[in-house]
């Protein structure tokens, strides 16, 4: 049972990861580098720059995820029961 919990652990790792992934490139990246492509006069340059913003995004996304899921937790107080 073990394994399969551990397997299970795995897959939604995996799973949490694409979609910030997909949420950074397509939710982000996508739309800033059609915007600036096509809308701001940019053309390529404006694709480029949206593909940079996703990439930044999602870098930003995965490091805030790797610092809570690292965070230790503060010291418990013993509680006074009277």
């Amino acid at each position: 049972m073990a394994g399969l919990r551990n397997i299970n652990l795995a897959v939604r790792f995996f799973l949490e990861l694409a979609a910030l992934a997909a949420f950074g490139y397509w939710g982000v990246g996508f739309p800033t580098g059609y915007v600036l492509a096509f809308h701001a006069g940019l053309g390529a340059r404006g694709l480029w720059w949206g593909l940079a913003a996703g990439l930044a995004s999602v870098a930003l996304l995965m490091t805030l995820r790797f610092h809570r899921m690292t965070r230790v937790a503060p010291p418990r107080q013993p509680t006074t029961q009277g």
